[in-house]
């Protein structure tokens, strides 16, 4: 006769692993307890939800688009991934201008992000002067003003805490 009492082991004592291993909310696993996932981060900022990829709107998606065609240097890298993938190139650039606005989504504004935050995440910029003096040499760079430099490297920011 045959025993049974091996495989039956083996189990009990995987299951009680399997228990044990067990994390409880707000435990990422890396740090141990009190530790908040991204998403609940986000959350305790006030900051929207990210969309999934075929949540972003189409307008925007076709506004990308046009950002997109508007620059030789990635128009061409676009067109060289559609030849490669053998795809339409239609079908490239709205998959292309769909995943950088998945990846963007605070930057180009197909999620609303309060003011209240992005005036933090200024106010964060202007308190350290290392960080303030990079966005003050960017803004001079790209010609833009010291405030919209700031509202773009929010923007930024407040992105990636969304990923």
């Amino acid at each position: 006769m045959k025993s049974h009492a091996f495989p039956f082991a083996l189990i009990l004592v995987l299951s009680i692993f399997l228990v044990s291993c067990g994390g409880k909310k707000g435990d990422t696993g890396a740090g141990g307890e009190g530790q908040t996932t991204p998403t609940e981060a986000a959350a305790q900022e006030n900051l929207p939800a990210k969309l999934a990829m075929n949540e972003i709107p189409l307008d925007a998606v076709d506004k990308m688009v046009k950002i997109i065609e508007a620059d030789s240097n990635w128009l061409q890298r676009v067109k060289d991934k559609a030849a490669t993938d053998n795809v339409p190139l239609v079908f490239q650039l709205k998959d292309d201008a769909r995943f950088f606005l998945f990846e963007h989504q605070a930057e180009y504004g197909v999620v609303p992000i309060p003011e209240e935050t992005v005036q933090a995440e200024i106010g964060n910029i202007k308190g350290n002067a290392e960080w303030l003096s990079s966005v003050e040499r960017q803004a001079k760079e790209q010609g833009i003003s010291l405030e919209e430099a700031l509202r773009k490297n929010a923007l930024f920011m407040i992105d990636q805490r969304l990923k």
